[in-house]
């Protein structure tokens, strides 16, 4: 595939047609193929953030519409300035230049007060989500347990060619994989399925001037309810203290009208943090992203906060035990 070069000429004019200088500043990449730049107006320097996804197909697209819905209930997403269907190109309002993680990494206004009080008020977006109407697209996919289990064979196939190129062995036990086949049945059989953003970490979430925008949606889902609040409270890219996490899981449980399920919650994010250090692993070694190198150990902390949490067998804890004194020294 060959990727449209942000300085050709259907990019320059694309920029000019709707006011923007053709300089633009490349954004951090994650793990999607799309590229993102920030651009100015020519008028009042403005700002724009510009998604270049190529190939794009229309008809495989659901980011507009998943947008349309978001943005209808009044969740913080970006609007929709201007689109090039043809080129892959669409302009997206900024919604900052720093992501959750950068604040909470680097800026002096980020005391605990103010962590605080946004991750209680994406909690409350989380909630916001779940009670959409689950449609088209977001109703024909979902987090049944095929779904769930590749995510975890996805894994198995990282860490045998780990074991392959490493000379170590860090594949899951067959008890492991056993328990783990049980826990996507039972995450995907759960009741109250909802609206499901997927990806619902500090990465995700832009600030600026104090106000979120929640980004990368274009993948929801159909799925557990807990799955969000999993990937915001188990995040490798931060370490949340566990006076917040419970904080947070006690507001949602609160909101929500819920007694019991936070032993479902711990579940899911156990299955969501092995999803993870099946991508990290993915996007470090075969695509060669290395800054998710330090994602692994991280990864691998979240897995033993979910297993004080919960009530998981010894497999689990073998499992991260055998990474820690394996897979970390061979990645380094």
């Amino acid at each position: 595939m060959t990727l449209i070069d942000p300085s050709s000429e259907p990019v320059v004019g694309f920029l000019k047609a709707n006011g923007f200088a053709p300089e633009l500043q490349s954004l951090r990449l994650e793990g999607s193929h799309r590229r993102y730049f920030r651009c100015h107006k020519t008028s009042n320097n403005a700002s724009a953030v510009l998604c270049i996804e190529n190939p794009y197909i229309p008809e495989n697209h659901d980011f507009l519409s998943i947008q349309q819905q978001l943005n209808q209930a009044s969740i913080p997403v970006p609007e929709i300035l201007a689109l090039d269907a043809q080129h892959g190109l669409m302009l997206q309002s900024d919604g900052g230049s720093r992501d959750l993680q950068t604040w909470m990494d680097s800026d002096s206004t980020a005391t605990d007060e103010a962590i605080e009080s946004h991750y209680l008020q994406l909690v409350d977006t989380i909630l916001l989500m779940q009670s959409l109407p689950v449609k088209p697209p977001v109703s024909t996919r979902s987090f049944d347990k095929e779904k769930l289990h590749w995510e975890m064979e996805f894994l198995y196939e990282r860490l045998e060619k780990v074991q392959e190129s490493r000379g170590i062995n860090v594949v899951p036990s067959f008890e492991l994989k056993m328990f783990l086949l049980e826990m996507c049945e039972a995450l995907s059989t759960y009741d109250n399925q909802c609206f499901v953003h997927r990806d619902f970490h500090s990465r995700n979430v832009m600030l600026h001037n104090g106000n979120v925008t929640i980004i990368d949606f274009q993948d929801a889902r159909f799925g557990n309810r807990y799955y969000d609040l999993a990937s915001l409270l188990f995040d490798p890219y931060v370490n949340l203290t566990p006076a917040l996490r419970k904080k947070c899981v006690d507001h949602y449980f609160d909101k929500a009208g819920l007694e019991k399920g936070r032993g479902t919650l711990y579940l899911q994010g156990l299955q969501r943090i092995l999803k993870a250090l099946g991508s990290y692993l993915y996007l470090s070694l075969e695509l060669n992203k290395t800054s998710y190198l330090e994602c692994v150990e991280k990864a691998l902390n979240q897995l033993e906060v979910c297993l004080h949490l919960g009530r998981f067998p010894d497999s689990v804890f073998l499992f991260i035990l055998d990474c820690k004194k394996k897979l970390l020294p061979a990645l380094k």
